[in-house]
């Protein structure tokens, strides 16, 4: 039986490409891949997506909702630059531009700019917690490999 890409994972593969476009982001954080096994270290990043499961099955364009996470503690270095670098980037007017730069087997397109764009920090434990978050439209263009 053929197996399908998976819409969420390759969104958020797409946006950790593009986040290690930057030395800073891509130099400070262990990037966590859905399809990953490899033990966590930090300071570490990682991507949530989620949709709409019937648009995306549906075949017509969707919102995805994502965050970027940025997990460290300050022992180790500061979450204030990585931060400011990481809002820079997602709300770049040519976000989705970048993002289809990474879909290599164009089984996803992004459109326009990121919006609804919001920060958020939080402590859990002794790990500080930033991430922003935002919706970009982007449809599905169903692959089977």
């Amino acid at each position: 039986m053929p197996t399908l890409n998976d819409p969420l994972t390759v969104a958020s593969d797409a946006l950790i490409a593009f986040l290690n476009t930057e030395p800073l982001l891509a130099s400070g954080y262990n990037w966590q891949h859905w399809e990953s096994d490899v033990a966590i270290q930090m300071p570490r990043g990682y991507i949530t997506a989620s949709s709409d499961a019937a648009l995306i099955y549906g075949h017509g364009p969707i919102m995805l909702h994502m965050e970027a996470v940025l997990e460290g503690k300050p022992k180790r270095g500061s979450l204030t630059a990585p931060m400011a670098a990481l809002v820079a980037m997602i709300n770049d007017p040519n976000l989705h531009g970048h993002l289809n730069g990474f879909i290599s087997d164009s089984s996803m397109k992004f459109y326009q700019q990121a919006e609804r764009v919001q920060a958020r920090q939080t402590i859990t434990g002794d790990v500080r917690v930033r991430a922003v978050s935002f919706y970009i439209a982007a449809k599905w263009f169903v692959i089977q490999q």
